[in-house]
């Protein structure tokens, strides 16, 4: 009997051994072929001579399932010459496996979109939420679209043709991307243009709270509101404005200490600036922000949740002051 029970245990593990192997076979990049529709994200990678780096830091990085896995993705692909810049710009780093792996898969995931991207369908300065969830609170962060002069990302990476996989788009770009923080997202994001320069003309002031590790929502008027606020003061630019008080209504605009994103906000919920003023939040009709003065100012929230790894950014249509 015990015997029998050794041979059938023998038999057992031959059968989970070529089952394995079998599923190891499928897992293997096909050939390279002008027809990557059958193809998966993660085998196309494989068979794509300018993106060996890549295949390495994916195994690195254990995200390989998730490029031959059936949900639909975008990638955008980092080329080779993306890891070399990014590797001669860290002097820790001499090739792709001395990243530390969580981070690097970290980094990948920012380049990563839940949908299926269509370069015909996204507008200008447009965003999309990432699989990178390093938010405050573990909240995907965003990278830009941007079409004019050219197809980039974040205003950095240029983008190449969209390869259409089994699994989902994978397109090449030449920067490895690392996320973003709320000044850098204010920088290049045009609409925010005019609240950029206000903050800039502070120095490092105002600029370091939202280059810092201390998070912020912040309420960022866009280039029309500035406008329209200069406008109903007589100024003519931004250096017209008093300097106190230009100072005053930028901080006015900052929540310390807090990550809010636009879901999260309460009916009436009280919010705390860090130049001391309070706004209540009003959402019927959308999310608005309501000043406390006897004539209450109203400013709609008209782009939200611009999320960052050191805080949160909604594009506002008022100056609030």
């Amino acid at each position: 009997m015990n015997h029998f029970k050794k041979i059938i245990s023998v038999l057992l593990l031959v059968l989970s051994i070529v089952a394995c192997e079998r599923e190891e076979d499928n897992l293997k990049p096909y050939s390279p072929e002008t027809d990557y529709s059958l193809k998966r994200i993660g085998q196309v990678i494989d068979s794509t001579e300018s993106l060996d780096s890549l295949a390495i830091a994916i195994r690195h990085a254990d995200l390989y399932k998730t490029l031959i896995s059936n949900n639909t993705i975008s990638f955008f692909a980092a080329n080779n010459a993306a890891f070399a810049n990014y590797i001669n710009s860290d002097t820790t780093l001499h090739k792709v496996t001395d990243f530390n792996p969580l981070k690097l898969k970290n980094l990948l995931l920012y380049h990563i979109d839940s949908y299926k991207v269509d370069s015909k369908t996204i507008t200008d300065e447009s965003y999309f939420q990432s699989l990178n969830s390093k938010g405050a609170n573990n909240e995907a962060t965003v990278v830009e679209f941007d079409l004019f002069p050219s197809y980039r990302l974040n205003n950095l990476a240029n983008v190449g043709e969209a390869i259409s996989c089994s699994n989902g788009n994978l397109a090449i770009i030449d920067h490895l991307l690392k996320p973003l923080k709320s000044a850098e997202i204010l920088s290049i994001d045009e609409q925010f243009q005019m609240f950029n320069e206000a903050v800039l003309l502070f120095g490092d002031t105002i600029q370091q709270l939202i280059d810092s590790t201390v998070y912020y929502t912040v309420f960022a008027p866009n280039n029309q509101a500035i406008q329209d606020f200069m406008a109903k003061n007589s100024w003519a630019n931004l250096a017209d404005i008093p300097r106190d008080m230009l100072k005053s209504a930028i901080l006015g605009h900052f929540i310390p200490n807090r990550n809010i994103q636009n879901s999260q906000f309460q009916q009436g919920e009280s919010l705390n600036t860090v130049s001391g003023t309070f706004y209540h939040v009003d959402l019927a009709m959308g999310s608005k922000l309501v000043s406390n003065s006897l004539i209450p100012d109203t400013s709609m929230i008209i782009a939200p949740d611009l999320q960052s790894i050191n805080g949160v950014i909604h594009g506002i249509d008022r100056v609030m002051y």
